[in-house]
């Protein structure tokens, strides 16, 4: 007898097929760690689920754009926590020049490390970046260009576009001249008198060349430039550093100072400051004259609400709605008639390009 079945062998082994299919259905479910890995287990559940995976995956890298996001604010803030130390330095070291305890060499000495500071913070602003884009030097606002002018900053609410300004009448420089003194300082002209508040003393059988350094010293510590040729002394108001002074003190227009101040009580005050020989001043101080909309071919213009204030060679232009235009006027190549250096004139373009901010999705 040939026993072609075995029926009770197949169901067990139908049985066992079929706990295996179930284990491996729970080590699956195991491993992954989803209930649903199939759609033939749950096609209404498998579509639930995707969606959800799309949004779980999506927040996980919003949460990583956030981190990253954290990390740019933390790498500039630590730029900016040292630019704040550095102003705090630098505020202190103002304070402690102003005190007459000091002599014109403790000045320059305080002066010197200022300017160290001042470099130290414009190298900071440069060189902070976070995956090579620059955080602190202006990449991230809009773009603005302009030849002929420094210092250019403009609000947001500035559309882009070309602008039109001429110069009608450049900024100028108060000047004075002296005599350079062809002999050393005797008893009669020795004593003290003062340039923009700091003192210049002369004491007797100074050489006429030293002489000229203690004026030159007290010129440039009240914001003024003293220079020399073989007969003449020219005192020029500003002094001559990275730029920095010759905006921000009363070097151009109508802030422009060179005042020398003798004692009325000490004839010795006024015979040192006869020394040189001081003429009435020689350049009249000038603010900068503008125009707005001289260009036709601008592609922006200023509204007709739109107002120009200016200091020296400082231009700050104001509208409604936010709208605000600053910049600083560089010196011309030329020299005017008193060989002294004036601002541009001329027509000038201003382009603003809209590059947009960094935006972080979240």
């Amino acid at each position: 007898m040939i026993i072609n079945n075995n029926i009770s062998a197949v169901i067990a082994n139908k049985h066992l097929l079929r706990t295996e299919a179930g284990i491996a259905a729970s080590t699956e479910k195991l491993s992954s760690g989803y209930k649903i890995n199939h759609a033939y287990q749950n096609p209404s559940g498998m579509a639930i689920s995707n969606k959800m995976r799309a949004q779980i995956k999506a927040l996980d890298r919003a949460t990583d754009n956030a981190s990253d996001g954290i990390s740019v604010i933390q790498t500039a803030d630590g730029a900016l926590n040292e630019v704040t130390s550095m102003l705090q330095r630098m505020r202190e070291l103002a304070v402690q020049a102003a005190n007459d305890t000091n002599t014109p060499q403790d000045r320059a000495q305080i002066q010197k490390e200022e300017a160290e500071l001042r470099d130290e913070i414009d190298r900071v602003s440069s060189s902070t970046e976070f995956n090579t884009m620059q955080l602190l030097n202006g990449d991230m606002q809009t773009k603005v260009y302009a030849d002929n002018v420094s210092r250019l900053s403009v609000s947001d609410a500035v559309d882009p576009g070309t602008y039109s300004i001429k110069i009608t009448n450049p900024a100028k420089k108060q000047i004075k001249n002296a005599t350079y003194p062809s002999g050393s300082v005797d008893e009669k002209s020795a004593g003290s008198f003062s340039i923009n508040g700091q003192t210049v003393t002369l004491t007797k059988g100074m050489t006429n060349a030293e002489a000229f350094e203690a004026l030159k010293t007290a010129a440039e510590l009240g914001d003024a430039t003293a220079e020399r040729d073989s007969s003449k002394i020219t005192i020029t108001s500003g002094i001559k550093t990275d730029g920095y002074d010759e905006v921000l003190g009363n070097a151009w227009g109508s802030n422009a100072s060179i005042t020398i101040e003798t004692d009325p009580n000490d004839p010795s005050s006024k015979a040192a400051a006869a020394y040189f020989g001081f003429s009435d001043v020689t350049q009249t101080k000038l603010d900068a004259e503008i125009t707005l909309n001289s260009s036709s071919t601008a592609t922006k213009k200023f509204s007709s609400s739109a107002t120009a204030s200016i200091d020296g060679k400082k231009v700050t232009i104001k509208d409604n709605n936010g709208f605000e235009m600053s910049f600083v006027l560089d010196d011309a190549i030329k020299k005017d008639a008193n060989d002294s250096p004036t601002s541009v004139e001329g027509e000038l373009e201003i382009k603003v390009t809209d590059i947009g901010k960094m935006a972080f999705h979240v």
